[in-house]
């Protein structure tokens, strides 16, 4: 975690990178309190509503190297999420963004 920009940080960057368990649940909602919410850089902040892992939630991103080698400035990578929708999830989605710089 980076006490600075208030938001998960891979320190060691090997071929993958993991929030590890710094993401878990979502905001203040019931049975369990995400760790250090709301973990974005706008400090845009969830909603507080809903159940744990019975309502939306992203819980893990993790990016991993297409090659195996050590993730790169400009290399490619693919992004992998351990996500918890509301019912069948079809009302629900993920944006995920990059900076190539």
């Amino acid at each position: 975690f980076d006490a600075t920009l208030q938001v998960p940080k891979c320190i060691d960057v090997g071929s993958a990178c993991s929030s590890g368990n710094l993401l878990n649940s979502r905001a203040l909602i019931l049975d369990v309190v995400e760790p250090n919410q709301p973990n974005t850089l706008d400090g845009c902040s969830d909603g507080t509503t809903g159940r744990y892992h019975l309502d939306e939630s992203l819980d893990r991103v993790t990016v991993i190297s297409d090659t195996g080698c050590k993730l790169e400035a400009n290399g490619t990578a693919y992004v992998k999420a351990k996500v918890y929708a509301w019912s069948s999830g079809v009302n629900d989605r993920a944006d995920f963004y990059y900076n190539s710089g």
